[in-house]
């Protein structure tokens, strides 16, 4: 895959999440271009010249088990309006490490399912609901306009056969342009008020059936609306999870240093809290979903159809600092023959790597490493 994505061979060390990113980038890009190919041969084989075969249809891309779906709400504090949930396909979740000395995965977990506070975010019913309210005041405004220049019109043009009038004005000349330069201003506010009247029905329309609607380049408010939340819960879970531990702490004076907060980790991870169920909740304030209060209900159908289990199979962690340093891998490997594990029960033994270095590591030190970065899940069947 380095070949065809044309890979630059560095003896830089890079970003092990970073990497991650890249292979997954080229696993798309190498996959693409082969798979159509295949089907194709498969539904039409060169040796079969009878009609197509039937069944062709069994045959499918291979998918990508690191690929999960993501759910993002955005609510309105103010008005309570919550656009239509935003969905997003996602190969590794990167979770906030919390700034103390000692947390649990399930506490990262947490943070990243959090409700956020938004102050920078504008939200689309309350622009509506503001550009009525501004142009209601336009509209007010340009009809005291429209009347007071109706009444200049008809004053002078009841007067203007009257020769003291005349006078007054100093000839009928200007009584003649200050006559049109009325009509032109009245004509020009009778037409932005037409346009106003019909800008507010779009929007009102819009405000009352959907307020996502595309409106062009109709001039709406400006005006901050004021707070808002959000939060990402899952949709769907992968077949292998992979978990990002963002360690990256931003200072005041714009350096990057480390988070060297200890990680406890557990080898069964239950991802149930963080998934969202049948039920959806728009409210700005409340989760997007939760499964205590939906429980022994029909809108837990999504969290039991898909198994919110996994177990914990590598692990990479970091030595050092933000900027330099050393990466681990601990990783599980299954035993082939019984006889390799005569002492035990167990099913599997765990080793540590490191660059050519491959040693055997004890499960209950693996679990207690602390300096993790990645953790990849497999999900129990």
């Amino acid at each position: 895959m380095g070949r065809v994505a044309n890979w630059v061979s560095s003896r830089d060390e890079q970003d092990a999440q970073e990497f991650f990113q890249i292979l997954m980038q080229t696993f798309q890009k190498v996959k693409k271009p082969h798979i159509n190919p295949i089907l194709s041969s498969l539904k039409n084989p060169p040796f079969h010249k009878g009609a197509p075969i039937k069944n062709a249809e069994v045959f499918v891309e291979l998918k990508n088990p690191f690929i999960g779906l993501a759910a993002s709400k955005i609510a309105c504090i103010t008005c309570g309006y919550t656009a239509s949930l935003s969905h997003y396909s996602t190969d590794c979740i990167s979770l906030p490490v919390p700034r103390k000395k000692n947390c649990t995965i399930y506490e990262c977990l947490s943070s990243y399912t959090v409700i956020d506070q938004l102050d920078d975010f504008r939200c689309r019913k309350c622009i509506l609901t503001n550009s009525i309210s501004e142009n209601n005041f336009l509209i007010n405004r340009l009809k005291a306009e429209i009347r007071d220049y109706q009444k200049q019109i008809n004053k002078l043009s009841n007067h203007s056969s009257s020769e003291n009038m005349t006078d007054k004005i100093g000839s009928s000349d200007k009584l003649s342009d200050k006559l049109n330069r009325l009509i032109k201003l009245l004509n020009h506010s009778e037409s932005t008020l037409e346009n106003i009247i019909e800008s507010n029905k779009k929007i009102e329309f819009a405000l009352k059936n959907d307020p996502e609607l595309d409106l062009g380049d109709m001039c709406l408010s400006k005006k901050s609306t004021g707070l808002s939340t959000r939060q990402t819960m899952i949709a769907r879970l992968p077949q292998l999870l992979c978990l990002h531990l963002n360690r990256s702490i931003y200072t005041n004076t714009g350096d990057v240093v480390k988070n060297d907060c200890k990680i406890s980790l557990d080898p069964i991870l239950d991802m149930a809290p963080y998934l969202t169920t049948g039920y959806l909740d728009t409210r700005p304030l409340h989760p997007i979903s939760s499964i205590s209060k939906t429980k022994d209900s029909a809108s837990r159908i999504n969290t039991d159809q898909q198994n919110s289990k996994f177990e914990l199979i590598s692990i990479v962690s970091h030595l050092g600092s933000h900027n330099s340093g050393h990466y681990y891998t601990y990783k599980r490997i299954p035993y082939i023959n019984p006889s390799d594990n005569s002492k035990s029960n167990k099913k599997y033994q765990w080793y540590r790597v490191s660059d050519s270095d491959f040693t055997p590591y004890d499960e209950s030190s693996v679990f207690n490493v602390g300096n993790a970065f990645m953790l990849f899940y497999s999900r129990i069947e």
